[in-house]
Protein backbone atom coordinates (compact mmCIF):
# COMPACT_ATOMS: atom_id res chain seq x y z
CA UNK A 1 0.00 0.00 0.00
CA UNK A 2 1.46 3.70 -1.14
CA UNK A 3 1.62 6.10 1.58
CA UNK A 4 0.28 9.41 1.96
CA UNK A 5 2.73 12.40 2.24
CA UNK A 6 1.53 12.87 5.39
CA UNK A 7 2.58 9.49 6.38
CA UNK A 8 5.77 9.75 4.98
CA UNK A 9 6.34 13.49 6.90
CA UNK A 10 4.92 11.63 10.39
CA UNK A 11 7.59 8.77 9.74
CA UNK A 12 10.43 10.58 8.76
CA UNK A 13 9.55 12.58 12.13
CA UNK A 14 9.47 9.34 14.11
CA UNK A 15 13.04 8.76 12.73
CA UNK A 16 14.31 11.92 13.83
CA UNK A 17 13.25 11.73 17.22
CA UNK A 18 14.31 7.71 17.57
CA UNK A 19 17.82 9.00 16.57
CA UNK A 20 17.79 12.24 19.02
CA UNK A 21 14.92 11.20 21.22
CA UNK A 22 15.87 14.75 23.49
CA UNK A 23 15.05 16.82 20.42
CA UNK A 24 11.14 17.38 21.20
CA UNK A 25 9.65 19.78 23.16
CA UNK A 26 8.92 18.74 26.87
CA UNK A 27 5.34 19.26 27.46
CA UNK A 28 4.51 17.45 30.49
CA UNK A 29 4.81 13.76 32.15
CA UNK A 30 3.10 10.10 31.89
CA UNK A 31 3.99 7.40 34.94
CA UNK A 32 6.82 9.84 35.96
CA UNK A 33 8.21 9.88 32.32
CA UNK A 34 8.62 13.44 30.45
CA UNK A 35 6.46 13.44 27.61
CA UNK A 36 7.99 15.21 24.64
CA UNK A 37 6.42 16.28 21.20
CA UNK A 38 7.61 17.23 17.75
CA UNK A 39 5.50 18.86 15.04
CA UNK A 40 5.57 17.40 11.52
CA UNK A 41 5.56 20.99 9.63
CA UNK A 42 3.73 20.37 6.33
CA UNK A 43 1.11 18.11 7.60
CA UNK A 44 0.94 19.98 10.47
CA UNK A 45 0.83 16.91 13.15
CA UNK A 46 2.18 17.10 16.42
CA UNK A 47 3.85 13.57 17.72
CA UNK A 48 3.80 13.05 21.58
CA UNK A 49 6.21 10.11 23.00
CA UNK A 50 8.46 9.43 25.79
CA UNK A 51 11.55 7.69 26.24
CA UNK A 52 11.98 4.75 28.51
CA UNK A 53 15.11 2.88 29.30
CA UNK A 54 16.34 3.88 25.48
CA UNK A 55 12.63 2.98 24.14
CA UNK A 56 10.87 5.60 22.19
CA UNK A 57 7.22 5.34 22.53
CA UNK A 58 4.42 7.40 20.43
CA UNK A 59 1.65 7.85 22.50
CA UNK A 60 -0.52 10.11 20.03
CA UNK A 61 -0.11 11.61 16.87
CA UNK A 62 -2.79 14.33 16.34
CA UNK A 63 -3.45 17.40 14.09
CA UNK A 64 -1.82 20.76 15.37
CA UNK A 65 -5.63 22.31 15.01
CA UNK A 66 -6.57 20.55 17.87
CA UNK A 67 -6.07 23.59 19.51
CA UNK A 68 -5.35 21.97 23.38
CA UNK A 69 -2.70 19.58 23.92
CA UNK A 70 -3.60 15.27 25.27
CA UNK A 71 -3.46 14.55 29.07
CA UNK A 72 -0.85 11.97 29.55
CA UNK A 73 -1.21 11.61 33.64
CA UNK A 74 -3.44 8.59 33.91
CA UNK A 75 -3.00 5.26 31.35
CA UNK A 76 -6.10 5.08 28.98
CA UNK A 77 -6.85 3.50 25.81
CA UNK A 78 -5.36 5.63 24.03
CA UNK A 79 -1.86 6.42 25.82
Amino acid sequence: MRQTPSEIEVLAAIERVVEQPESGLLVGSRQNEPVRRVLAPVSRRLIYYFVDREVVTVLRVVGAERGTQPRFDKKTSLS
